[in-house]
């Protein structure tokens, strides 16, 4: 899911920065952990998924992240 994927990017983001990181806890606990080491964190996720209609249809999703600094 998006959460997972989420938790994944900023516990990476984290180890990157040196700054320790628990992805078990809770969304509080994970924001001020940042906020205490001086870094304010936000992460968002994108999900797409198709539905199709008939057995041996395919179908693709192509889900886009841009990042402006």
């Amino acid at each position: 899911t998006g959460d997972i994927a989420e938790d994944l990017a900023a516990e990476m983001l984290a180890t990157t920065l040196g700054v320790p990181f628990n992805s078990e806890a809770d969304y509080d606990e994970k924001q001020e952990i940042f906020r205490m080491n001086g870094k304010i964190i936000e992460t968002k996720n994108i999900t797409s998924y198709a539905t199709v209609k008939e057995e041996n249809e395919w179908a693709t999703v192509i889900a886009l992240a841009v990042f402006i600094l």
